[in-house]
């Protein structure tokens, strides 16, 4: 097997390398009697606008909630916290070359680290709403409701 002129080894396309999206390349094939066959073989990148991790921790304690969003199910969800004062939001992306913007009730909130961490000094509602937008532009908004007492 040969990946734009270069042999593979064995045979095998295991460790080939292909760089980039939007690229053609050539495999040529050759059969233990010697036919040979071309193949051409468009790359594309799949790129993604979902989270593979979405949890929220209070204050300080160490068991986070976790909503159950899917493919299918983005939310609304509702956290009642009590009285608790401050949260701290964790999104992981699907594709990490996606962006993601996380507001509270509009604003946007501040990367601080790997996490995303809210004061909430005032009893209300709070609806945290993360958007995440793939490098194709394909966009994937989530929801939840906080609640303070």
């Amino acid at each position: 097997i040969k990946l734009d002129g270069t042999s593979t080894p064995n045979g095998s396309l295991s460790g080939a390398t292909v760089v980039g999206t939007g690229i053609t390349s050539s495999l040529e094939v050759t059969s233990t009697s010697g036919n040979k066959k071309t193949y051409t073989v468009a790359v594309s990148k799949n790129t993604s606008a979902y989270l593979t991790n979405f949890q929220v921790k209070k204050g300080s304690t160490n068991q986070p909630f976790t909503p159950n969003f899917t493919r299918n199910n983005f939310g609304p969800y509702s956290l009642n916290i009590g009285t608790t004062t401050s949260v701290t939001i964790w999104i992981t992306k699907e594709d990490t070359n996606a962006t993601a913007v996380v507001t509270s009730n509009g604003t946007p909130l501040t990367l601080s680290g790997s996490s995303y961490p809210l004061s909430m000094p005032a009893a209300g509602s709070y609806a945290i709403v993360v958007t995440v937008t793939s490098t194709t532009g394909d966009i994937k908004t989530y929801t939840l409701n906080i609640t303070r007492n």
